[in-house]
C-alpha cells in the first residue's frame, strides 16, 4: 500500500483516510480467506498427500494431518506459507 501525504487543503486528511481505508479493505480480503485444509489415508479429506495439501495451503490456512503413515516423496515446503500444521493430536 503507498499513502502520499500533502497539505494542499482541507481535504488533504480526507484523501489520506480514504486511502489507508482503501488499504486496509484490501488487506482483509487477503486475510479473511483462512481456512481448513484436512488430510487423510481414507480418501474422507480434502486431500490424502500431505505435500500436495500443504502445496494447496493460502496463508493463514490451518492444514490438519489426520493420524496414519504417509509415504512422503518429497520434501514438504512450509517456509514463508504462513500456516499452521496440526498432527491428530492437536486436531482434538
Amino acid at each position: 500500500m503507498q499513502i502520499s501525504l500533502f497539505r494542499s487543503s482541507r481535504t488533504s486528511s480526507a484523501v489520506v483516510l480514504a486511502a489507508i481505508s482503501a488499504g486496509s479493505i484490501a488487506l482483509s480480503a487477503l486475510t479473511a480467506h483462512a481456512g481448513t485444509i484436512t488430510v487423510c489415508l481414507g480418501g474422507s479429506c480434502d486431500f490424502t498427500d500431505p505435500v500436495a495439501a500443504v502445496s494447496a495451503a493460502l496463508q493463514g490456512d490451518v492444514v490438519e494431518i489426520a493420524a496414519g503413515t504417509y509415504a512422503l516423496t518429497q520434501t514438504i515446503e512450509v517456509y514463508g506459507k504462513g500456516i499452521t500444521i496440526r498432527g491428530a493430536v492437536d486436531c482434538g
